[in-house]
């Protein structure tokens, strides 16, 4: 299993606001980090645990 951030708001040149620890993946499970961006600028990103291989590095 991995460790992983989770962050439930992060800012460009903030870091993150909403920090919720950390997270431990089951078997199948990893880390993830979501990026919401609108327009061509980042908003704001995601850290935490996922299931699905293919949400990672979104």
């Amino acid at each position: 299993s991995v460790i992983c951030r989770e962050c439930n708001l992060s800012l460009p040149f903030h870091g993150c606001l909403l920090d919720l620890g950390t997270c431990k993946t089951k078997p199948g499970q990893f880390c993830i980090k979501e990026i919401y961006t609108k327009l061509g600028i980042q908003w704001y990103s995601v850290k935490g645990c996922t299931r699905h291989h293919n949400q990672c590095f979104k």
